[in-house]
């Protein structure tokens, strides 16, 4: 073998077109001075030597170039390095053939010792040393080998490209904070891995490092940093089976930058970050991309990349994103229940997903469960999501299988946003939830133009809700399910449900108590039935449907309390019904077409039910049943409506024995088949009016009980009248009938006591200008 020591400077050491057994170099070479090997063999065939080339030589401002040469070994170490390079130093290896056929793994520590090319211990690169290698053909013995092991410290700068490497891995290890530093392998095959370092030490950053990656094929890269500034990662080109970033603590300004990558797996842990970027551009992960960031005011970006899956861990605080556009999360494994799956708080934060495709064969296509936080946005746009699962399971009240579900608890805070448009979601069964939401809290959701096949729109609370502006939009779906219903201590306060301009099979809405809570359904197509359920109170308290088609029934069970049930322009051809108190209430069905209505509210003072400009027609005995009690002070109107009915019984039964309010029915065109077209079953209001009415068919047009102060029944239309009334009448009380068309014996008046004076029964068989 060969060995010098030389301590120099401005001086050149040459070795050209020779062969070694062994090269040894030790010393110090200074400013202006070089090792040159070229065109020559080292080569090593004692396994009593480990280093066929040996280097403990310091280097300052010095080049050491090792170029078309043969570096061969059968033992551990083909070239081995063990002093520093310092500033302005440069390690060059270009065209060798560098070989160890060692195959035993040997570590001392954390120091596999065992590579091609091995720099160990500390101190070794310097801020402004280089190492470079080129278009080397570098061959280990095991996979486990190092084809090049960096042991590491400081500023430095290492460019590794065009490099054929077999088995071997390419190992970097700081053992101190490293700053500066510029890592690149580009252009390199055969690498069984990449890995690079900086956590001996939790107290360790890695400061202003580059660490780059392009146009390699390499089964593993692992990248793990305890600290980092300015840390950007960049891979380009690539075929990296398994990525891992790691950086595990307090950092800022972390990026990983992954451009035209083709691989299995990628995941990406930032532990506590500011200003960290992560972004996937035109890349395919056959397998899963996960992300667990902790991280204020950073970015995740994915862009026209294909996924088998993806999961999101993690916190992403203030101001921060999660971006997922133009690209694809396709499960195509059973064993895999969530294609994309996040479980990632977000504080006044974003999540978006958009002009993208998430499709499963199993139970989740987009699966939550964590909070989105005060000033979050979720938005889903433009995507097509997509379960094709068939099964129904479920654990308690949660059923487990939606395209896009929120599970458990506290999901939207106050101020938080989930907002649907433009998407195209699919499930494999009726039973299935396109969206469900289990949720806590205020939030606002939009659900519009969103096409639903077969799936559900499910939200649940699991506890009071409040500020809640839940819409749904422009939309298409199986059903619309709402509710707040987990306990009947649990309210809904100041929140808004509305469905607008959507096609629907069924919609329920159902709480215990609503403060301030409005629904309201407005140019609706729905296959099925419509149920309204809850005690509603407040001022802004109310039930708005109008402009809606009804397959099924309409149930309207709501007690509510200065609020209201407004039903206009409606087309119900099955069964109204409408229950529930009203304390300063009302209920309006207005304009609209219906088959049977129920009217079976209890009407406090102060509260109103008017039936106006309606159509109701059928073959039901009975279209329009009122039966609640109505109290004094409450006012009852039916007005201008066109009620027929070719069946026998009562057309307009008020069925109810307390009817203590003002009555007011008044221009109607009302006929049944051959019962009562107009039933009271008793009066008792202080005033009773019935005018401009026409009324044809019947047996009787007109049968009332009447109790009343005031029964005043002027200008109708009507075959017949039959009044019964009580056995004692208040003093003052009047009876008043002036029709138009009434004569004979049509008129019947029985049981009316009138021996309290001064109680008056005016009877006007023909037309009189006398309205008293």
């Amino acid at each position: 073998g060969i060995y010098i020591n030389a301590v120099v400077t401005a001086s050149t050491v040459a070795v050209n077109r020779t062969h070694m057994g062994r090269f040894r170099n030790t010393g110090s070479y200074k400013t202006g001075s070089s090792l040159l090997i070229d065109q020559s063999t080292i080569e090593n065939k004692l396994t009593s030597v480990p280093k066929a080339f040996e280097n403990t030589a310091l280097f300052t401002a010095a080049l050491l170039e090792v170029r078309r040469s043969r570096i061969l070994t059968v033992e551990r170490f083909a070239m081995y390095f063990a002093a520093h390079v310092q500033a302005g130093s440069v390690h060059r290896f270009v065209d060798n053939e560098i070989t160890t056929t060692f195959t035993t793994t040997i570590t001392s520590g954390n120091q596999p010792l065992q590579s091609a090319i091995g720099y160990y211990y500390v101190n070794y690169f310097y801020t402004g040393a280089v190492l470079e290698m080129a278009r080397n053909n570098i061959t280990v013995g095991t996979q486990s080998a190092f084809g090049l092991y960096l042991n590491q410290n400081g500023g430095r700068i290492v460019h590794d490209h065009t490099n054929h490497y077999s088995k071997g891995k390419l190992y970097v290890y700081h053992v101190a904070s490293s700053n500066n530093n510029y890592f690149v392998v580009n252009h390199s095959i055969n690498l069984a891995s990449i890995n690079y370092y900086c956590l001996a030490s939790a107290s360790y950053t890695s400061s202003n490092d580059v660490v780059g990656i392009y146009d390699v094929v390499v089964p593993v890269v692992v990248i793990g940093v305890t600290r980092a500034v300015n840390l950007h990662v960049d891979t380009a080109n690539s075929a990296i089976a398994s990525l891992t970033l790691t950086v595990s603590g307090v950092s800022k300004n972390v990026t990983l930058r992954q451009h035209n990558n083709v691989g299995d797996t990628l995941a990406v842990t930032i532990s506590s970050s500011d200003d960290a970027t992560v972004s996937l551009t035109d890349s395919s992960y056959a397998k899963l991309v996960t992300m667990n960031v902790v991280a204020t005011d950073s970015h995740v970006t994915v862009n026209r990349t294909y996924m088998g899956r993806f999961r999101n861990f993690g916190s992403y605080k203030t101001g921060s994103s999660l971006l997922i556009d133009q690209s694809t999360i396709e499960n195509t494994l059973t064993s895999v229940q969530k294609a994309f799956e996040n479980t990632a708080l977000f504080t006044a934060s974003l999540l978006e997903v958009r002009r993208s495709r998430i499709l499963t064969v199993e139970r989740f296509a987009m699966y939550f469960a964590a909070h989105v936080q005060a000033g979050s946005v979720h938005r889903f746009v433009d995507n097509e999501i997509t379960t094709t699962f068939t099964t129904t399971i479920t654990s308690g009240n949660q059923p487990l299988q939606s395209a896009i579900g929120y599970y458990y608890v506290n999901y939207f805070y106050a101020g938080a946003v989930l907002e649907m448009a433009r998407n195209n979601i699919t499930v494999g069964t009726q039973s299935a939830f396109g969206l469900y939401l289990n949720q806590n809290g205020g939030r606002i959701v939009h659900d519009h133009t969103n096409h639903y096949s077969k799936g559900k729109l499910f939200v649940y609370h699991v506890t009071n809700s409040k500020n809640n502006y839940f819409v749904v939009g422009g939309s298409n779906m199986a059903s619309i399910n709402y509710y707040c219903i987990a306990s009947a201590s649990y309210s809904s306060t100041n929140d808004l449900v509305g469905v607008y301009d959507s096609t629907v099979g069924t919609i329920v809405m159902s709480m215990y108590k609503g403060f301030g809570t409005n629904f309201t359904v407005s140019n609706v197509v729905t296959t099925g039935a419509i149920t309204v359920s809850g005690a509603l109170s407040g001022s802004s308290a109310f039930v708005s449907m109008n402009s809606t088609t009804v397959g099924g029934a309409l149930t309207i069970s709501n007690s509510i309390s200065s609020g209201y049930v407004s039903l206009s322009d409606m087309k119900v051809l099955s069964t109204t019904k409408v229950t529930g108190a009203l304390t300063n209430g009302h209920i309006v069905v207005d304009r609209s077409t219906l088959g049977v209505v129920l009217l079976s509210s209890a009407v406090g003072s102060g509260s109103s039910v008017t039936v106006n400009g309606s159509t109701l027609v059928g073959t039901t005995a009975t279209l329009l049943t009122v039966s609640g009690a109505h109290q004094a002070g409450s006012k009852l109107t039916i007005s201008g409506n066109d009620i027929t009915t070719s069946a026998a019984g009562k057309c307009v039964h008020l069925s109810t024995t307390t009817l203590k309010g003002a009555v007011s029915i008044t221009d109607n065109a009302i006929g049944s088949g051959t019962g009562d077209a107009v039933n009271v079953a008793r009066v008792n209001s202080a005033y009773f009016e019935m005018w401009g009415n026409v009324i044809t068919k019947g047996n009787t047009a007109l049968a009332m009980y009447a109790e009343s102060t005031y029964v005043y029944v002027i200008n109708n239309k009507m075959p017949s009248i039959s009044v019964t009334g009580a056995s004692a009448t208040t003093s003052g009380s009047r009876i008043g009938a002036c029709n138009t068309d009434l004569g004979g014996s049509a008129l019947s008046v029985s049981g009316v006591d009138f021996t309290t004076s001064p109680c008056t029964c005016l009877l006007y068989t023909s037309p009189s200008p006398r309205d008293s």
